[in-house]
């Protein structure tokens, strides 16, 4: 795994305790595809996401656009209080892009 050119791992080294939480398997999480990229400026919390083409999950975009797909597959967090697992096992949120 490898997190992107702002110095994500020197940071999250400074994290004494963390929790991570696994959204797929343990091979496909810590996977050197994916990337770790930060939640918030506080750097208490992490994605691990994979980008994914979207024809490789069956998803055509129209008009016809070079766009990736993300996939979460895990979350690094320093403050257990602030994603506990109640809400991940059922999550309240919904993503919208800007525009």
């Amino acid at each position: 795994m490898k997190a992107d050119d702002t110095g994500y791992t020197n940071r999250l080294s400074k994290i004494k305790t963390c929790h991570i939480f696994l959204f797929d398997e343990y091979d496909s999480v810590f996977s050197e595809k994916n990337i770790i990229c930060p939640m918030n400026q506080k750097d208490d919390a992490y994605l691990m996401i994979q980008f994914v083409e979207p024809a490789a999950l069956g998803v055509t975009f129209y008009p016809t656009e070079e766009k990736k797909i993300v996939l979460i597959k895990g979350l690094i967090s320093a403050n257990p209080e602030l994603y506990p697992l109640s809400y991940l096992m059922h999550p309240d949120f919904e993503l919208i892009e800007d525009k």
